[in-house]
């Protein structure tokens, strides 16, 4: 199934690939633009800064592990 679907993708002529890609990328700044979202990134950057959650995939990159500054971390 994930074949096909990369078949069919790889078919499509360039410009129906950027109107999908323009799609998506519409989707996504609504979905970055809703209340529900910027709430549950204030709630899980409130777990990260008390410590009772590692980071997920919203904090990954700028996350360090304490004590690791020195060690080759970020």
């Amino acid at each position: 199934m994930e074949l096909d679907r990369r078949k069919r993708l790889a078919s499509l002529p360039f410009s129906e690939k950027i109107r999908i890609l323009e799609k998506l990328r519409d989707c996504s700044r609504t979905i970055a633009a809703s209340a529900l979202r910027k709430e549950a990134v204030r709630q899980q950057m409130r777990k990260v800064q008390v410590g009772r959650n590692p980071p997920g995939p919203l904090h990954t990159a700028a996350w360090t592990p304490r004590g690791a500054e020195g060690q080759g971390g970020r």
